[in-house]
Formats: C-alpha cells, sequence, structure tokens
C-alpha cells in the first residue's frame, strides 16, 4: 500500500486529494477492506502520528517503508528505530542527500540492515550509476528490485498529469488513456488493447537484463534482489521467493537472451493453468 500518508512535498503520481494523517485507526480499516491482506505500507516518517503507526505494523508482521518522503536524517533513523525497515522506490520521491543533511537518500544508504528497493532500471528514472552506487552498499542482501505502474486505472474522465521524465501529458479523454508529447505528437491507448498497455512501461525482464552485467553473482543475485527480497518483504518467504521444498513452485523459464519461455504458477505449467 503507496499511501495515503505520503508528503505532499514528493506526490509523484499520487493525486493530493487523496492524502491522509497517518493514523492506527485508519489504517486497520484499509486492511479489513483488504481482507487483512496488506503486506508493505509506505509512509513519510515525518509526518504527525506515523511512528506509532510504524510501531502499530510492526507489531502485526507488516513491512513499514519509507517513500514519498521529505523527511530529515534524523526523522528517518527516529522511524527505523521504531521498527521501518525499508524504502520505496529509492532515490525517487524522497528527500536527496546534502552533505550538511543526509535527507532520506543518506538514511537509506547509512542505515545498512534497511532494503532499498529500485523499480525498473530503463537509466531515466535513475542513472545507471546511481544504481551501481546503492547497490555497491547494499549488495543482494538488502537490494530489491521492483516493477513499476502508473495508476492509470482509477482515474477519472478529464483527469490529467505531465510526466516530467517523459515530457508528456497524460489525460483520461472518453475512457482511454491519451499521451500528448512535448513535441506535438499524441496516442491514444484504450484499457482493452493489451498489446498497447504493456508497452507503456518497460517490462521487468528488460529491467533485469539492463543491469545482469552489473550484479556481483549473475543469476544468483537475480534470484535474490528480484524474487528471495521482495517475498521477505511480503512476509511470504515461507511461501515464495526460492525454489525449496515445500515452496509454491512459482518458475520463470528464460533462454541466454532473457526471453521468456514458459511460466510455472505454483507447479502448473501456464498452458495447464488456462485449462483448470
Amino acid at each position: 500500500m503507496e499511501g495515503p500518508y505520503i508528503s505532499e512535498k514528493h506526490l509523484g503520481m499520487q493525486r493530493a486529494d487523496s492524502l491522509q494523517p497517518p493514523s492506527i485507526g485508519g489504517f486497520d480499516r484499509f486492511n479489513q477492506l483488504a481482507g487483512q491482506n496488506i503486506r508493505l505500507m509506505t509512509l513519510a516518517p515525518e509526518r504527525e502520528g506515523a511512528l506509532e503507526l510504524i510501531r502499530h505494523l510492526c507489531a502485526k508482521g507488516i513491512t513499514a517503508s519509507a517513500g514519498h518522503t521529505d523527511a530529515t536524517f534524523a526523522e528517518v533513523t527516529a522511524a527505523v528505530e521504531a521498527g521501518l525497515s525499508h524504502f520505496t522506490h529509492a532515490y525517487s520521491g524522497m528527500r536527496g542527500f546534502h552533505h550538511r543533511e543526509l535527507g532520506v537518500v543518506g538514511a537509506l544508504m547509512y542505515h545498512q540492515d534497511t532494503y532499498a528497493e529500485v523499480a525498473k532500471q530503463s537509466g531515466i528514472t535513475i542513472k545507471p550509476e546511481a544504481f551501481d552506487l546503492l547497490y555497491r552498499l547494499k549488495r543482494d542482501r538488502r537490494m530489491v528490485l521492483m516493477s513499476d505502474c502508473m495508476g492509470y486505472v482509477d482515474f477519472p474522465e478529464g483527469y490529467e498529469f505531465y510526466h516530467y521524465l517523459r515530457k508528456e501529458t497524460f489525460r483520461i479523454k472518453q475512457g482511454q488513456l491519451e499521451i500528448a508529447a512535448d513535441s506535438g505528437e499524441t496516442q491514444h491507448v484504450c484499457p482493452c488493447d493489451y498489446s498497447s498497455v504493456k508497452q507503456l512501461e518497460m517490462n521487468f525482464l528488460d529491467s533485469v537484463r539492463n543491469i545482469f552485467e552489473r550484479l556481483d553473482n549473475g543469476w544468483v543475485s537475480v534470484a535474490r534482489i528480484a524474487c528471495e527480497n521482495p517475498a521477505i518483504l511480503a512476509g511470504a518467504q515461507d511461501r515464495k521467493g526460492s525454489l525449496c521444498l515445500g515452496r509454491d513452485a512459482d518458475i520463470l523459464v528464460l533462454d541466454d537472451d532473457f526471453n521468456l519461455i514458459d511460466v510455472y504458477c505454483r507447479g502448473l505449467r501456464q498452458a495447464q493453468l488456462r485449462e483448470v
């Protein structure tokens, strides 16, 4: 769950009218609506009530993560002491590093036992060198590679936002996503057209391909940062994230060029799943 207890200074693609102050009662209501299935909560630790909520999350076995935050180094350190153990999309949507005020970025680098998450590795969101610097500090043990999305699905008709990295304006128009580039080009994407929708963001395997040669241990590193560590953060390491006796046998089969050959879910091949 990413928000709504975040900073207005670092909204990213989130909506300001959805922000709420951190609240144990509010979170419990969200978790009730989610069938008690929330496993990770992203929040801004500097907001009033955040430390109490972090302690509450930890008591329930839910990972508390800092993201969309303008916290100081001291405020993040207090959150770590309260149980915060993760940073959502490191570097992005957070107070940056300065040698006199280390900010959130400095805190995630300084606190060695915290996990640092990076989203798709296209070289646009964060530079390759920034990834390498963080990886040298966290290594396989505390680095987390995640997928990413832009959350178009629940935007109302007429809603729009400007993507400052892609230099494009996104708006919902007659039930479709309209993308207008600063160059003047415009495209329309129907949410039912999978072949177009899947091109809106870099896929996860391409992200792995872009960093593979820079990891310490090749596929072993990939298995840690893209499978095992995310499962740990989700509290699902007893079922997911590794190929061990008793696990769910969720397996991707790839060729030498990182192309997806086959998918197994709980031991069943994708073709078999279609028949079930």
